[in-house]
């Protein structure tokens, strides 16, 4: 007896990579700790510095970025010269196995313009039933703690107080992509909100409503109304809530908004903040701004969107990491930032955050609870920094006008712990490098390990290439008779072996055999399914169907990158003997309590060093040894993959009873005889030709 195979289909479903981020529990682990899943293979699924899209264009090599490309080992081994740390974690990783690991790596973040290293923990464990393994990565000697939430809070019962009470006012945000509370369907209105904080708000109702008490998940059964709620993210929230509720109060009262006047027009702070582990920030804005329809601010005059709508991921922002990080420099330390090389001078803000830590009274482990800060005017900072560089101080030994930065013998800056401007007595350096503007000076600092360089390799690059860039002569080719002969006979070589690959003799040699089904054909009118409304609905028109149509000759393609970034080190040497002033023609001194220096060059010595300046924007790697390629390196240097511990089904064991007729040869690709001889013959008189 025969059998007829009938192959049903694939069966399969899509997770969105927000889903599982959001798995992962951001809140819990904490501040610069991150989790992430890694396939058999060594690939990343999900990870914090996964950038699968540059603009609107996802990226060539978006989902085969290798755990070794984004986990970077403090090293000085060139480009893609892993170390055996991250090898032998990514071994552990692939062969799924559990365990932990300790590494030293280096990483980036403000858009790979400032770097740190740091001892990270890496715990990873298998997911049972999948090639995926998924790693915890904590910096325990700093971060390694959480803040608990009082017992009062645990059951809000106690509290007697409406929840909504904790956020009567409009001034808060809460982080957009985390789980408080949300429906498991949408129902329409009844399930659908303008924005995050409408979300809270009808939960925080609805849980007033049934005393306090939280939903069940999994529910006994699904139904329209079924929501989910994070029950510990929620109660450390309500706990944040109740704890920043008046941090602004006081300022708001009459009695207080004359000091408040003020202090914004002699320091001119417009904007202060606090942002918690849980995803609250709250904000007071220092100045009267007119509001959009979803309460958000707009400095109009020079149409620069306001702090909350840029700044509302909380422990996931630049600045509040950096003062978290800094804390460990200094526990009391404010860390101040600018745009980069902002062009509009007038407008630009200065950011200073400081962070605020809960220390346990039992082994005085300590945890971030909550960032603080502020935002002031730069005018006001440059105004500052002029009067007090300027000024003669007779204790410090001078004597004139022409020992301050007033000289033109001198030139003063005021950099960060990363090398960027925040003021000197040039307003147009604020927000670059120093290395931009005096880079052999930044390179004996570096020297002097006063700065310490980190290179940072981007796996994850994306270079664009021009057509025709490699041609050296941009002028045009002259064309002779010859050169139109062998351009026609190559048209005609290349239709023939399109013809020849295209015909597929091996057929005739096959006993496959077509089969025949009784199937309805589909429409042939396939609009006629449709409305003319939703016919209509389809034509772009006008401008917008320009961009369709336009020709983009640029073509992206995945590079590696290198840049060489800069931090402040501990090593600031209060008093350096030298041979003359020019021999290390520079002072500079650390600033209390913030992560500034104030450095003065004398600008009449010589320039004795070759280097030249620099800037923080990577630059592309070439491979020399291999032709400058980038896929023949990593072809050349592959790293090694596993098969899933998966089943692999690849037979079935009726499969002989087939009717061998139905078999078809598909699965073999060969190549006809015919085809083999067309191509040899035509590439041998096509050699002798030329």
């Amino acid at each position: 007896m025969t059998k007829v195979a009938h192959l049903l289909g694939v069966v399969g479903t899509d997770v969105p990579e927000a889903d599982l981020r959001e798995a992962m529990s951001p809140h819990i682990l904490g501040v610069n700790n991150y989790a992430f899943i890694v396939t058999n293979n060594g690939f990343i699924v999900t990870h914090p510095d996964l950038r699968p899209v540059f603009g609107d264009i996802l990226k060539p090599n978006y989902n085969s970025i290798d755990v070794t490309e984004v986990e970077l080992v403090e090293s000085d081994n060139n480009a893609r010269v892993f170390n055996e740390s991250i090898l032998a974690l990514r071994d552990y990783i692939i062969n799924q196995t559990t365990g932990d690991r300790e590494i030293t790596v280096k990483y980036h973040y403000d858009n790979i313009r400032r770097a740190t290293t740091a001892e990270r923990h890496y715990y990873f464990s298998i997911v049972e039933g999948t090639p995926f393994t998924v790693v915890v990565a904590l910096q325990e000697k700093h971060f390694g703690y959480r803040v608990k939430i009082p017992d009062r809070f645990q059951n809000l019962n106690t509290t007697r107080t409406s929840l909504l009470d904790y956020f009567k006012d409009d001034e808060w945000r809460i982080h957009p992509d985390w789980l408080y509370c949300r429906y498991s369907y949408d129902d329409g209105d009844n399930t659908s909100f303008k924005t995050p904080e409408d979300e809270l708000k009808h939960f925080l109702k609805r849980i007033s409503k049934t005393d306090n008490s939280w939903n069940k998940w999994p529910p006994p059964r699904f139904y329209s109304e079924s929501y989910d709620c994070d029950k510990e993210l929620m109660l450390s929230l309500i706990y944040d809530a109740n704890m920043t509720k008046g941090i602004f109060t006081e300022a708001k009262n009459d009695t207080e908004k004359k000091k408040k006047n003020e202090f914004e027009k002699r320091f001119g702070v417009t904007l202060a903040f606090v942002a918690t582990h849980s995803g609250l920030t709250r904000w007071m804005d220092y100045e009267d701004k007119p509001k959009t329809s979803y309460n958000y601010s707009y400095n109009q005059e020079n149409q620069q969107p306001h702090f909350i709508d840029e700044n509302v991921y909380s422990i996931e922002e630049v600045w509040y990491r950096r003062a978290v990080e800094y804390n460990m420099v200094n526990d009391e330390s404010y860390v101040y930032s600018v745009p980069f090389e902002n062009e509009n001078i007038k407008s630009t803000l200065v950011t200073a955050s400081q962070a605020v830590f809960v220390t346990s009274k039992e082994n005085k482990k300590k945890g971030a609870a909550a960032v603080v800060g502020y935002q002031f005017r730069h005018s006001a900072l440059q105004e500052l920094f002029s009067n007090i560089t300027k000024q003669c101080y007779s204790e410090t030994g001078c004597t004139s006008a022409k020992d301050t930065c007033q000289s033109l013998e001198r030139d003063c800056y005021l950099l960060d712990n990363n090398g960027y401007i925040i003021a000197s007595e040039n307003p147009m350096d604020t927000g670059k490098f120093f290395g931009q503007v005096k880079g052999p000076i930044m390179n004996m600092m570096v020297k002097e390990k006063i700065y310490k360089k980190i290179t940072i390799f981007d796996y994850q690059g994306v270079c664009f290439k021009r057509e025709n860039e490699d041609d050296s002569n941009s002028s045009s080719f002259l064309y002779t008779p010859i050169h139109h002969l062998k351009q026609l006979i190559g048209w005609l070589i290349g239709r023939v072996l399109w013809l020849a690959a295209h015909s597929n003799f091996q057929w005739m040699m096959s006993k496959a055999q077509a089969i025949f089904e009784d199937i309805p054909d589909y429409q042939e009118d396939e609009e006629s399914n449709y409305s003319a409304d939703t016919i209509a609905s389809f034509k772009i028109e006008g401008e917008k169907a320009l961009k369709y149509v336009k020709i983009n000759r640029t073509r992206p393609k995945s590079c590696d990158r290198v840049v060489d970034l800069f931090t402040l080190t501990s090593r600031i040497p209060e008093k350096v003997e030298r041979k003359s002033m020019c021999d290390r023609p520079y002072e500079l001194r650390k600033i209390m309590n913030t992560n500034l220096i104030l450095l003065v060059v004398n600008g009449h010595c010589p320039e004795t060093s070759k280097s030249e300046n620099f800037d923080t924007l990577p630059k592309e790697v070439m491979y020399d040894e291999f032709n400058s390629s980038l896929g023949c390196h990593k072809a050349f240097n592959s790293l090694p993959r596993r098969r899933p511990k998966t089943a692999c089904i690849r037979t079935h064991p009726d499969e002989h009873e087939i009717y061998d007729k139905m078999c078809g040869s598909s699965t073999t690709i060969t190549i006809t005889p015919i085809t083999l001889s067309i191509i040899f013959f035509s590439t041998f008189n096509l050699i002798r030709f030329l």
